[in-house]
C-alpha cells in the first residue's frame, strides 16, 4: 500500500473548465456526460469507505480551489504525513 494517497476532490464544472483551457486536444473520455459520471463514482467511492481510507492515510484535497491552492494543500498534507 503506498505510504499516503491524496483524492482530489473536484466538481464536474470545474473539472470540465480545466480541460476546456487546456491547449491541448481532449482526450475522447473528456466530455461533460463521463466527466459528471466519472466524479460522481469517485466520491461515492470515497464517501462509502471514508473510515478505511482514512486508516490508511487518503486525504481529500478540495480541488476546485485554484490550481496554486490545490498545489499548497498537497504540499501541506504531504508534510504532516511525513513529518518534514
Amino acid at each position: 500500500l503506498p505510504d499516503i494517497t491524496f483524492f482530489l476532490d473536484v466538481s464536474p464544472a470545474v473539472a470540465i473548465e480545466r480541460i476546456n483551457s487546456r491547449k491541448s486536444h481532449k482526450e475522447v473520455y473528456e466530455n461533460d456526460e463521463t466527466v459528471h459520471l466519472t466524479v460522481q463514482r469517485y466520491r461515492k467511492l470515497y464517501t462509502s469507505n471514508m473510515a478505511q481510507y482514512e486508516k490508511r492515510n487518503c486525504i481529500r484535497i478540495d480541488a476546485d480551489n485554484p490550481i496554486p491552492r490545490v498545489h499548497e494543500d498537497i504540499v501541506r498534507e504531504f508534510r504532516k504525513s511525513t513529518r518534514l
